[in-house]
């Protein structure tokens, strides 16, 4: 009951209920705790579907594609599988340019479902059961991925807010920074390139869609910035200007998104 009033009235989001076997406390921690379930990292996300919050690494660790499934696992019924929970995500295709959308399992889920199924198996149920059985994982397996559906479109439209939000306060401590002038020749003192570099060495592009950044972290970030800025201009090269001009770009015309939406307000 406390849990559930304080999300409500202290959280801008989540404003869904959990998820069903999920208790708010569990639900809020999900939401709030920004690091990866398993390694600690700062830099993951919440995958709805499987409950979790995981880094890159230890999302590709914990996942197969039913292509990459070893023979044992091959045995369990295709549609018992197609029952399972998943994320999706594309693959190359070899020896072409072309990628392939594969649908990714938790290896974990993998185990217990093979584990059921050669129960069944040396149970020696018939056909029937077998077939009876995998047509019921498929159906639940598909009103749980079409329940969880909800919470992940509310996080990206989360995500996309916050994401617009921190952009255009990275976008402001940019302008503070290329107002101050040197003392000596009233020149500015950091070219907007190289401020750039600063801020992808400090991974703010990478965490811009996880929370709203506070006054206090928006002040530590134009510190960290200054700080950092004689080293990185020393390792400043052109080969890096493309990546530079795509950031800027990005800031420039979420700027004049923003613009645009407080006039229409």
């Amino acid at each position: 009951m406390i849990w559930r009033v304080s999300r409500e009235q202290f959280l801008c989001h989540p404003k869904l209920p959990p998820p069903a076997d999920m208790c708010e406390q569990d639900y809020i921690s999900l939401v709030l705790y920004n690091k990866c379930h398993f390694c600690k990292n700062v830099y993951s996300s919440i995958f709805w579907v499987f409950r979790k919050r995981f880094c890159k690494l230890c999302l590709k660790e914990r996942t197969n594609c039913y292509d990459d499934f070893n023979e044992a696992w091959k045995k369990i019924p295709l549609k018992a599988i197609r029952g399972l929970r998943y994320i999706k995500m594309y693959n190359k295709i070899p020896y072409t340019e072309k990628y392939e959308l594969h649908r990714y399992y938790l290896i974990e889920d993998i185990n217990i479902l093979y584990d059921e199924f050669i129960v069944l198996a040396l149970q020696n149920r018939g056909n029937d059961f077998i077939g009876s059985w995998e047509l019921d994982k498929q159906k639940k397996g598909n009103i749980y991925m079409k329940e969880i559906s909800k919470y992940s479109k509310e996080q990206m439209s989360v995500q996309s807010t916050i994401f617009r939000s921190n952009m255009i306060k990275l976008g402001k401590i940019l302008d503070s920074l290329m107002e101050e002038r040197s003392i000596d020749d009233n020149r500015p003192k950091y070219e907007l390139d190289v401020l750039y570099d600063c801020l992808d060495a400090k991974n703010a592009f990478s965490t811009t869609d996880q929370l709203l950044l506070n006054e206090k972290e928006i002040n530590n970030m134009r510190e960290s910035l200054v700080a950092v800025y004689p080293e990185i201009k020393k390792k400043h090269r052109k080969k890096g200007a493309k990546k530079t001009r795509a950031n800027r770009n990005l800031i420039r015309e979420i700027g004049e998104i923003s613009d645009i939406s407080e006039i229409i307000e």
